[in-house]
């Protein structure tokens, strides 16, 4: 499938689904049921306050299919978490488990602590040579292996069930953070080594690190199921295209990582120029100018706790290792 007609096919898809999200009405269960007796999830037919929450936090993020916060679990709140837990690479039950939960409310996960070392230095006309990390200094952060795609849940634009070809870093399969340690080490090496060479400063290094943590688990090939997100950034087609990504170099890591260093970039902007602290800098990856997808909740919970070691880890190389 080529590039137009996976892209066309996408955004007709998306615009079908959240035309039927909004014709849904509220159906609440007769079995409606307090939420402790059901061990942390949360479905249709459960109220409390509990729900309540949960529907704020959609509105808020501007889920159009839940009509009212009233604490009771219907077919529009049901609508609402299938929708959020799309945009965010979850499998689309409609049930508040633990990772929706996490992505949605925020969560504790921090990342571990680094020791450091150094990194060479790029002069101005060279491509970007990856910097040289020690595996130790890295320890924490590498990504261990998400969740694969049912059959059912991949679309034809995907590029999930693509064969994985080409010289360079390649990932295992499709699936986030499915990549050797060698693997995810050369990617995080590369995206410093861009980082330094587009001006970013350290701050700005570890949170575009942190972001391709979350994002793809620093696997070049990582691939969504559910859309055209793709690489260490997750770019949908029609991002990667204004990055300069295209089915010659989509999967190649300096390429990945020179466009995800200017996404970020571009976004820092975006969030300083409308008074937004650094948290909205992943909102702005993962929604858009929008911010009605559900970025604010996940970079949170899943972003900003790794954005202090990954700093540490940049930090190492000013400071001898």
């Amino acid at each position: 499938m080529d590039f137009l007609t996976r892209r066309n096919l996408e955004a007709s898809e998306n615009m079908q689904e959240l035309m039927e999200l909004e014709n849904k009405s509220v159906t609440i269960s007769s079995d409606e049921r307090n939420l402790e007796q059901f061990g942390g999830t949360v479905k249709r037919g459960d109220v409390g306050p509990e729900v309540s929450k949960v529907q704020e936090a959609l509105v808020d993020l501007g889920i159009t299919s839940v009509k009212e916060v009233d604490g009771a679990f219907g077919i529009n709140t049901e609508a609402g978490i299938q929708e959020f837990q799309g945009t965010v690479g979850l499998p689309r039950t409609g049930v508040l488990d633990v990772q929706t939960k996490t992505a949605l409310l925020g969560g504790e996960e921090v990342a571990k602590p680094l020791d450091f070392s150094s990194f060479d230095t790029l002069g101005p006309n060279q491509k970007p040579k990856p910097a040289t990390v020690s595996e130790e200094s890295i320890g924490g952060l590498y990504a261990s292996k998400g969740k694969a795609y049912k059959d059912s849940e991949i679309k034809a634009y995907s590029y999930y069930n693509d064969t994985i070809k080409g010289t360079g870093p390649r990932g295992s399969s499709r699936v986030h953070g499915d990549a050797s340690k060698e693997v995810q080490k050369t990617a995080i090496e590369t995206i410093i080594a861009e980082g330094k060479k587009a001006g970013m400063n350290n701050d700005d290094i570890a949170l575009t690190l942190a972001i391709a943590r979350v994002e793809s688990g620093f696997n070049p090939d990582a691939a969504a199921g559910t859309t055209s997100a793709h690489g260490l950034g997750q770019f949908v087609d029609q991002t990667g295209e204004g990055y300069g990504l295209t089915d010659e170099n989509r999967w190649d890591v300096n390429e990945q990582a020179r466009a995800l260093v200017a996404h970020t970039q571009d976004n820092i902007e975006r969030a300083e120029k409308n008074g937004r602290g650094r948290e909205y800098v992943y909102a702005y990856h993962h929604d858009g100018p929008s911010l009605k997808y559900g970025g604010l909740a996940i970079g949170k919970a899943n972003v900003t706790p790794r954005v202090a070691s990954f700093l540490k880890l940049v930090e190492g190389e000013e400071n001898g290792g």
